[in-house]
């Protein structure tokens, strides 16, 4: 069986292949698809940096930086709010009561669209405030991406309610072929607007625009077409019950993404103590090792699935086998991307970097080659994560990974600056250290886990 049959796998296919099949082949094939989603998203970022950083000015790619981290609150909150649709829609299914099916699709795509409005008007109104933050040089490209970023969002909450529907109807390729294709879209969109028609910040706002409008130009038609989804608002009026059900799911998901992204922004801030450079250094950086550190956490995402099922199954002993092997086998490509991306940094760097700025390309190359070695504790956190997801204990992953930014890495850069003099050493080596840490605290709580009775009938973990 090849590692792309996955995606033709059955439900029955894949369930025997996590309860009976090869471990290292299981972990393997159920990584595969995720992995490659998130390939084709870190890629994304890698591209667009490649664009601008090439075809426009450093102080844009420093604008570019400073303002995605405040727009990445907004698109992780439609994220999070997904996860309800999914849930619910997913349930319905499940108990084959179609009728419902329909009305609860229909309210979830009202939900999204109305909460992208309420954000998007939010962020052009914190919009003048947030680049008043800003370096002086930068402050003006902030603003401009800030206004009008804004009206991209509701498209984006719209495509990501049509992928959580269809994650809900176990088509999660769906996503994937829908990301791959944001993809394609988000170069040919660079390529014109950046380095063909050279409109600096605003070919950037373009170039999101069009892969998001025409993205959601393609899912509509499947959403209303009447051969397919068939979805009508007609006579549509909105349901506080089925809301408040939405919501009630939906805001704990949304208040860990958004968490996650308030702790970079507060990252970000502190950041500007060390001037544009620095937004510029770790953007680059951050958006090539991010690939490595995308693929990886693939792991911790099957890891959930294989010890879900086997848990259910009763087969404990298979579910800590299969812990232990995916521990083994992310160690060992921790270590292998490690060497790996150490050993390319000054190449990959010169991709973003002109060679005559010296300076830069040693900060890029050095911040990656410290920030790939926090892989290993990042990887191995995220399986810890995906197994406590797996026996029920979700607020763990919560702490773990609030722990990681809020907790760990941003009073560590806190305490440094204010000891040492602003150094750009202080944001990776902070990463290095807090996902560290992390895998401490995650391996002292994995410890806990009663393996002959992992769903907590022992009380040793409360989640």
């Amino acid at each position: 069986m090849g590692f792309l049959s996955i995606f033709k796998q059955s439900d029955e296919e894949r369930k025997n292949l996590v309860l009976h099949g090869g471990i290292g082949k299981t972990a393997v094939l159920l990584s595969m698809p995720v992995m490659f989603m998130l390939l084709a998203q870190s890629l994304t970022q890698v591209f667009d940096n490649w664009f601008v950083y090439n075809f426009s000015t450093l102080t844009n790619g420093a604008a570019v930086s400073y303002s995605n981290t405040a727009l990445n609150i907004a698109i992780n909150g439609g994220i999070g709010l997904s996860v309800a649709g999914t849930a619910f829609i997913g349930r319905l299914i499940g108990a084959g009561d179609m009728e419902k099916v329909h009305k609860y699709t229909k309210q979830f795509i009202f939900l999204m669209v109305a909460a992208a409005l309420i954000v998007s008007v939010f962020t052009m109104v914190i919009a003048p405030f947030y680049a008043s933050l800003a370096l002086d040089e930068i402050r003006s490209g902030v603003q401009t991406i800030m206004l009008l970023t804004p009206l991209v969002v509701p498209f984006q909450y719209f495509n990501t309610a049509y992928y959580a529907i269809k994650n809900a109807n176990g088509k999660s390729e769906i996503q994937f072929i829908f990301t791959l294709l944001m993809m394609i879209l988000k170069v040919i969109g660079n390529a014109l607007f950046i380095a063909v028609m050279q409109l600096g910040v605003m070919g950037i706002v373009l170039s999101n625009f069009f892969a998001q409008a025409t993205i959601s130009f393609i899912v509509s038609r499947d959403i209303f077409s009447k051969n397919k989804m068939n979805v009508s608002f007609k006579g549509f009026k909105p349901d506080g019950g089925i809301l408040r059900d939405f919501l009630k799911v939906g805001i704990p998901s949304v208040v860990t993404n958004v968490t996650m992204q308030v702790g970079f922004l507060l990252i970000n801030l502190e950041s500007m103590k060390f001037g544009s450079e620095i937004l510029n250094t770790n953007s680059i950086a951050n958006s090539i090792t991010n690939v490595a550190y995308s693929s990886l956490n693939a792991f911790g995402t099957a890891i959930t699935s294989m010890v879900s099922m086997n848990v259910g199954a009763q087969n404990y002993k298979r579910a800590k086998d299969m812990v232990i092997y995916v521990f083994k086998l992310v160690a060992i490509l921790s270590i292998i991307v490690t060497v790996v991306m150490t050993i390319i940094a000054p190449v990959m760097s010169t991709l973003f970097v002109e060679e005559d700025q010296l300076e830069l390309l040693d900060k890029v190359t050095v911040t990656q080659r410290i920030t790939i070695f926090g892989i290993l504790g990042f990887a191995c956190a995220s399986i810890v994560c995906g197994v406590f997801v797996a026996v029920g204990k979700t607020k763990i992953p919560i702490i773990i990974n609030g722990l990681r930014i809020v907790g760990f890495r941003y009073p560590i850069i806190l305490i440094a600056n204010m000891f040492f003099e602003p150094n750009y050493l202080i944001i990776p080596v902070s990463t290095l250290i807090s996902n560290n840490l992390v895998l401490l605290v995650s391996y002292i709580l994995y410890r806990k886990i009663d393996w002959n009775d992992p769903l907590g009938n022992s009380k040793k973990i409360k989640g």
